[in-house]
């Protein structure tokens, strides 16, 4: 199940192309739920603008590309997901 979040997180448009795809694959487009980002936004906590899905941070050029005024809410955790820690 694709993440929730996908069309409103401003870290997202960066997992095209390049080694940051395999991010998109594992924790946007599969496992949503261990995403660093989806955890903290699921807890009430905007992430950092650089916080990337594993829990590392986009550097240098990278991250100076980013709009570190973009927020995401929470958004409702789907149905069929068991929340981080509970199973």
């Amino acid at each position: 199940m694709t993440c929730p979040n996908t069309h409103r997180c401003p870290i997202f448009p960066r997992f095209k192309t390049g080694a940051l795809r395999v991010l998109r694959t594992i924790y946007c487009d599969e496992d949503f739920v261990r995403c660093a980002r989806y955890v903290r936004i699921s807890s009430g906590i905007i992430p950092a603008p650089t916080l990337l899905p594993n829990g590392s941070h986009l550097s240098g050029a990278d991250s100076s590309r980013l709009d570190h005024r973009t927020t995401v809410g929470p958004a409702p955790l789907p149905s069929s997901s068991t929340p981080p820690g509970t199973s």
